[in-house]
């Protein structure tokens, strides 16, 4: 089969958007990892974000995000056209909505699927421009970057201690990560039985 059979059909489309879907859980474990160095201090964490941005002369985090933003929409698409694709087959409502049992869970992380997904596409952008553009930085401007061995570098570490010393900023982080771990409660399960993975077996 090929690659525009499988996306046109269903099954390929579920295919897709499961890898998809497990590359970005190892993509959270890994930036989840990275961060644990703001408690180390902000030396190890701002060596840690230069590393990061000027790898490869600053190529390699051009080809990173390159990536991640063809991974995410292709997420997106196929999350979007798989749940579209099941509300068409429904002529009817459910009379009764439940437990189906066996392979088939239903949840509220089941039926918010498309909800958490859509507020968590919203709430990325909104992170990026926030940490990695310095959108929202009511730093002063010479608080923005540090010197290190002779070196400038970004005080990304300020930056976030800044943010979350705000209480606003906290309990919304607080939020969106609830909402992706419920995401990733079923769309992890989602993935493996989508790629037969999810049987005694393994």
């Amino acid at each position: 089969m090929n690659l525009g059979a499988a996306v046109g059909s269903s099954i390929g489309r579920k295919i897709l958007n499961s890898i998809t879907g497990l590359f970005f859980v190892g993509f959270v474990i890994g930036h989840l990892t990275g961060n644990f160095l703001l408690f180390v201090g902000p030396d190890a964490f701002n060596n840690y974000a230069h590393f990061l941005t000027t790898a490869f002369h600053g190529v390699g985090v051009l080809i990173a995000e390159a990536v991640m933003i063809v991974f995410l929409l292709t997420h997106a698409w196929t999350g979007f056209s798989v749940w579209r694709s099941k509300w068409a087959a429904r002529t009817k409502a459910y009379e009764m909505k439940g437990n189906a049992g066996g392979k088939s869970p239903k949840s509220v992380a089941s039926q918010s699927m498309l909800y958490t997904g859509v507020l968590l596409l919203l709430f990325i952008a909104f992170h990026v421009a926030q940490f990695k553009f310095g959108v929202i930085d009511g730093r002063d401007p010479t608080q923005h970057s540090l010197m290190v061995d002779g070196v400038e570098v970004r005080n990304l570490y300020g930056l976030v201690v800044d943010s979350f010393s705000v209480w606003y900023w906290t309990f919304g982080y607080i939020v969106i990560m609830a909402m992706l771990g419920t995401h990733l409660w079923h769309g992890v399960w989602s993935a493996f039985q989508s790629l037969g993975l999810a049987n005694d077996s393994y």
